[in-house]
């Protein structure tokens, strides 16, 4: 119930609000909440971990967006954000790094951006080449 507001205390409610009213004000991630912007995108398919096996994975993306040539996903995370990428939970790494991979395969040629995205102190953390490997070798 928290990750829907209504477990929240007022205190609470209104330092996610403040997060979100200020991610929606940041210019760099403006592509995510414009109008070509799609939100809770089914993804399914195969992705090769780092040790060579082919596996089937799916989940929902909360966020896409396609801006030129580069491919935006964001995961939100209601709680606060770590200081640094290597801080980020494994199952969140996990996700992202499905994710990015799912995406990679369908829009290939083109840059991805994945972010992990905290309500709760606007965090935005995007976790680099060697973060997500790792954690896709760890699946």
């Amino acid at each position: 119930a928290a990750v829907h507001g209504t477990g929240l205390d007022a205190r609470a409610q209104q330092q996610v609000a403040a997060s979100a009213v200020h991610l929606l004000a940041r210019t760099d991630l403006q592509a995510l909440f414009g109008l070509e912007s799609l939100a809770e995108v089914p993804v399914s398919g195969e992705i090769t971990l780092p040790d060579g096996r082919a596996v089937a994975v799916a989940g929902r993306i909360d966020r896409l967006a396609v801006d030129g040539g580069t491919v935006w996903i964001a995961d939100y995370k209601s709680g606060q954000g770590p200081a640094s990428p290597g801080q980020v939970r494994p199952s969140t790494l996990s996700q992202i790094a499905v994710y990015h991979a799912l995406v990679q395969e369908v829009y290939r040629g083109h840059e991805v951006r994945s972010l992990v995205v905290y309500l709760g102190n606007g965090a935005v953390i995007e976790p680099g080449p060697a973060l997500r490997e790792a954690a896709l070798g760890a699946a």
